[in-house]
């Protein structure tokens, strides 16, 4: 790489020059790209721009920044414990370890996961946890965009071991002291709770209300697997997805994760309103939760997440988009998932279903979080874009990542941490019972 920038801080203008990019029309395409301060200020004609912090990029395959949009980071710890198992044995694995969780360690899994993350090209997470100032803090350790979905419950109907809970009040104080302390341009805290058996029907109208006062999103698990549906049955004598349709909280201001056993009357439910959904495949199929009806709920703004270590044991994005695209329609051609709609459930639809607004896509006026690949071998004209971007990202790690207009990866290397350093003392300190 050609550049005079100054790897250790912002320029306020770099021009990328002869940039093979990824663009909003799903192709690729040349070009020279201006990004002023923290966003995409020109796409220009190739060879058109000269002068300033030039980075010649002829040899990069320039992708929008990565979308995971659920996560959570501080179960890292979990990670490869087993190949499979039902929801109700994770959660026993858990649970016999929560001893050695130490705020400290939890931390330190959390920072490794973000960091490990940022590796792949992903510049943008939901994080989904109920220790939201533990995550916050590691977010803005690694430079990463994230949307901190900070899960709170009241009560608990399910039949596993009782989460934390507390009063209505409580909850909202310690969401709004979050939000005070952590908020900035790249993290935002949005309001939670862990599913339709965590939260009685005024908390989740309050959580909603908040979301939908302050343009966020309301965020929570619904329908995971058959247990789940059956225990929400048992108590309310619905699906979560009817209790919610009831409480009139199906709209845009909703974000619902897995959604994996939904009934024919869920999706006829579903089918009339517009929403949002993140999609877990590998994670779903790991417990045997079901499958999102991706296909089905294509009207809707679908993101793509790779949930937690302990039910995805390889924790690659890339990875579950390309899962998607044989988890579903393996006998009905007609429920396949376009590759265009999963390279896009972790770009700008990911970024849509999330609540931001600018990030997700190599446009002008979009905020500049992009991922730069060697080209090497590859021939651009001989693949269909889509699945070359996919191919791209599950077979390479970039070889420099910028986060809103700044590099956080050069050549390889973490500018503000020291990855190898941090991933030995996790690795260390990763020491849990089977």
């Amino acid at each position: 790489m050609e550049s005079s920038i100054e790897p250790n801080r912002r320029a306020d203008r770099i021009i990328l020059k002869n940039a093979m990019y990824y663009s909003d029309q799903h192709d690729f395409r040349l070009a020279d790209i201006v990004i002023s301060d923290n966003k995409i200020e020109k796409i220009c004609l190739p060879n058109s721009i000269d002068g300033g912090n030039v980075m010649e990029s002829t040899n990069l395959i320039i992708l929008p920044g990565l979308i995971n949009a659920h996560l959570h980071p501080s179960k890292e710890l979990y990670g490869g414990l087993q190949a499979f198992s039902s929801i109700s044995d994770v959660l026993d694995a858990v649970h016999r370890n929560n001893h050695l969780e130490t705020e400290e360690i939890q931390g330190l899994s959390s920072l490794y996961s973000i960091l490990n993350s940022l590796r792949q090209g992903i510049t943008t997470l939901g994080i989904f946890t109920s220790r939201a100032e533990v995550d916050a803090e590691q977010a803005k350790k690694a430079g990463i965009r994230a949307v901190i979905h900070f899960s709170q419950n009241d009560q608990w109907l399910g039949k596993e071991s009782k989460p934390s809970s507390s009063s209505l009040e409580d909850v909202i104080k310690r969401y709004s002291d979050c939000v005070h302390k952590y908020e900035s341009d790249l993290i935002k805290v949005h309001p939670a709770t862990a599913s339709e058996l965590s939260a009685t029907p005024e908390l989740m109208k309050e959580l909603h209300k908040i979301a939908y006062q302050e343009n966020k999103k309301f965020v929570m698990h619904v329908c995971e697997g058959k247990s789940q549906v059956e225990q929400c049955a048992s108590h309310y004598g619905e699906s979560g997805i009817q209790v919610l349709e009831k409480l009139n909280l199906l709209d845009s201001s909703t974000l619902l994760v897995h959604a994996s056993a939904l009934s024919d009357e869920d999706i006829g439910v579903l089918s009339g309103k517009k929403l949002n959904f993140i999609h877990c495949p590998v994670s779903n199929s790991f417990t045997g939760a079901g499958r999102f009806p991706f296909k089905a709920l294509l009207h809707n703004q679908i993101g793509l997440g790779t949930d937690a270590a302990m039910v995805n044991p390889f924790h690659k994005l890339a990875f579950d988009a390309a899962f998607s695209l044989y988890f579903h329609g393996e006998s009905n051609l007609d429920e396949k998932v376009n590759v265009i709609d999963l390279v896009d459930s972790i770009t700008k639809t990911g970024a849509s279903a999330l609540g931001l607004d600018y990030v997700g896509s190599i446009q002008e006026g979009m905020f500049a979080d992009i991922c730069f690949f060697e080209r090497g071998d590859v021939m651009v004209e001989s693949q269909d874009p889509s699945l070359l971007f996919l191919d791209t990202i599950l077979n390479h790690n970039p070889a420099h990542v910028m986060i809103n207009g700044e590099f956080v990866v050069l050549n390889g290397k973490f500018l503000h941490c020291d990855f190898d350093l941090i991933k030995n003392h996790f690795l260390k300190n990763k020491k849990f019972e089977r």
